[in-house]
């Protein structure tokens, strides 16, 4: 057993300050709760793999954080059965990684004034790159847009949009797809019920 200086657990590693200094015992994992491991293949942009090694508290704390990470740090570790600064290390070694890629807050679209969610099936002009590529690039840009997914079949695209009407969406459907020279066609589906919703890996 030993002591280190650590930032202080009672805060989320979201909010960490230089000055957040404790005195911590260090409690590492047990050779039991290392036997399991789960390994992601990850390609970088020149085609090289590389492997992450995962074992029980990895996943554990990355199911913990896809549902709530502004969760202080201690409350993790007792759940977790960590300390607090095996919890941090591990939290900034996923981030390092790119697991762990960015920390965001989840809006309620509704409250918003956004209760329409509308499906579109884009079909393309064409295949050639430069059209996908430039297509790709003006949905990725249109605010509306929530998601953006380049698919296999007949529909080269398909989008999800957040609306706060049905007049609305007709009225952007003009610059998004009537006048888009890129766009030879589209099908709109209209979401009645947001059954679930996440991007919550099954972990």
């Amino acid at each position: 057993m030993t002591m280190e200086l650590v930032p202080d657990p009672a805060k989320s590693f979201s909010s960490l300050g230089d000055g957040d200094i404790v005195a911590r015992e260090r409690r590492e994992p047990d050779s039991v709760s290392r036997g399991f491991a789960q390994t992601f293949l990850d390609f970088s942009m020149d085609g090289a793999m590389s492997a992450h090694k995962l074992d029980d508290y990895d996943l554990a704390l990355l199911r913990l954080l896809q549902a709530d990470a502004s969760r202080p740090q201690r409350e993790i570790a007792e759940e977790i059965n960590l300390s607090a600064p095996a919890v941090q290390r591990r939290i900034a070694r996923l981030e390092k990684q790119g697991i762990i890629r960015r920390t965001v807050a989840v809006l309620d679209p509704t409250a918003l004034g956004f209760p329409i969610t509308v499906l579109v099936e884009v079909t393309l002009m064409d295949d050639r790159s430069t059209t996908v590529a430039e297509a790709k690039a003006f949905f990725a840009k249109a605010r509306e847009v929530q998601q953006c997914y380049w698919v296999a079949g007949v529909a080269g695209l398909v989008l999800v949009l957040l609306v706060p009407t049905m007049e609305a969406y007709e009225q952007r459907t003009a610059n998004l797809f009537g006048d888009n020279v890129l766009v030879r066609s589209y099908r709109t589906i209209v979401v009645l019920d947001r059954v679930k919703v996440g991007l919550t890996v099954p972990l």
